[in-house]
């Protein structure tokens, strides 16, 4: 009794000063997020990819884009398959996000074969890109545009200054 007697005043003094903090602001979308938002959506599609000499992997695509966060994270799943059998030939996933203090999007891109990396991007002319340094191998990079539904990808790699096409894909929006 005496505990409850000591109890009930203190908890009506701390009890409003609780509910008065009011929980942190939620910082605005940076624009550069905005610019990426038209991603968000099920796509669906088919492309081909060239690994070396002779005729290129031709696969079914999907990519799953989820806005989280309110807008400030976007994270994809890519999955592709073997149009002859169904078989997985590619699987990742990334997080799309903006970096306000250094005025930079950040792409962290996961692979079911377990390799992972923290890729420099940027928007440029209408196009989110991103790449990524291979040693002894040159730079690929990733160019990503959204225009009428449709998402259009071509993946290049350069070498002694050349930039050559080595992945294309075009997937039609399949839901927001």
């Amino acid at each position: 009794m005496a505990r409850c007697a000591i109890l009930a005043p203190a908890m009506a003094l701390i009890g409003p000063l609780l509910l008065a903090q009011a929980p942190p602001p939620v910082a605005p979308v940076p624009e550069a997020m905005l610019r990426v938002g038209p991603m968000a959506g099920r796509w669906a599609g088919e492309g081909w990819i060239r690994r070396g000499p002779g005729e290129p992997e031709r696969f079914k695509g999907t990519e799953t884009v989820e806005s989280r966060l309110g807008g400030h994270v976007l994270v994809v799943e890519g999955r592709h398959l073997d149009p002859k059998d169904g078989r997985l030939v590619h699987h990742a996933f990334a997080t799309i996000t903006y970096d306000t203090a250094k005025a930079a999007y950040r792409f962290r891109s996961h692979l079911a074969n377990g390799l992972s990396g923290d890729h420099p991007a940027e928007w440029r002319e209408g196009a989110f890109i991103w790449s990524m340094e291979l040693p002894r191998v040159g730079t690929m990079r990733y160019t990503i545009r959204i225009k009428d539904g449709l998402w259009d990808e071509i993946g290049e790699m350069q070498r002694e200054g050349v930039w050559n096409k080595f992945f294309e894909m075009r997937m039609k929006r399949q839901s927001d």
